[in-house]
């Protein structure tokens, strides 16, 4: 069996909430484990819950992808669930923690917005592919 930890930082239900509920309904349950890391008092935890699936809540994660605090929380998480896989969507801080606890990363990117240019020129979007490259194995992009 796959064990696999879904990190989101949104304390709302969105397209990434969607698509854990979605992902949480159908899947192989014979093949897989997941559990889900949300925020404290996140409104798409109760939802998961309803799925039969562990709900972690962490403080310092609410709605941001990168908190530098978070990422010593997140490890801790990893270190005791010992997933294999770690999926995170958008969560950078949980990219950081899989990575340095030595997890396969996945990462998917949810957005309905543009690029900002920062990140659709050089050299930012060189520096962008870059760590985005480093802190994740495969990457899914939604938009």
């Amino acid at each position: 069996m796959i064990r696999v930890l879904n990190i989101s930082s949104d304390t709302n239900i969105g397209g990434a909430g969607r698509c854990i509920l979605n992902f949480l309904a159908h899947y192989d349950r014979s093949a897989f484990q997941v559990d889900v890391v949300l925020p404290r008092g996140s409104l798409l935890a109760p939802e998961v819950r309803k799925l039969d699936t562990r709900v972690v809540e962490v403080d310092g994660i609410c709605d941001k992808s990168l908190d530098f605090g978070a990422i010593r929380k997140l490890k801790a998480v990893i270190r005791e669930l010992d997933p294999q896989v770690v999926h995170t969507h958008g969560a950078m801080s949980g990219r950081i923690a899989a990575r340095q606890c030595g997890k396969a990363v996945v990462y998917t990117r949810h957005s309905v917005f543009p690029v900002s240019r920062r990140l659709s020129r050089q050299p930012g979007k060189w520096l962008n592919g870059k760590i985005n490259e480093h802190y994740a194995d495969e990457i899914i992009a939604v938009s």
